[in-house]
């Protein structure tokens, strides 16, 4: 697969790869936005940072994120503000 990918460059090709390697992986480390939003269907375990805009004040944390989840109810989601916060929060991985 990874072979087509460069041979062709086909966007569709990359979009297949990702939700491949989202679906083989339990943990996640991301930035709020779009690539947290998709993981949000995977992840067993979660740190994401968030430095600013409307997802904590709205709840998709609590809310969007946990009822999106596939599989598995146990999951762990931990929103970090900072950086030195997001180093605290991985070690959740370890």
């Amino acid at each position: 697969m990874r072979e087509r990918l460069k041979s062709d460059g086909d966007v569709a090709s990359y979009n297949l790869v990702k939700l491949c390697v989202f679906a083989n992986c339990d943990d996640f480390i991301s930035v709020q936005g779009g690539g947290a939003h998709l993981i949000s269907y995977f992840y067993k375990r979660l740190v994401v940072l968030h430095k600013r805009g409307p997802e904590l004040e709205s709840g998709v944390y609590d809310g969007w994120y946990r009822d999106t989840r596939l599989g598995s109810d146990k999951e762990t989601i931990r929103v970090a503000r900072h950086g030195e916060e997001l180093l605290k929060f991985c070690k959740i991985f370890v």
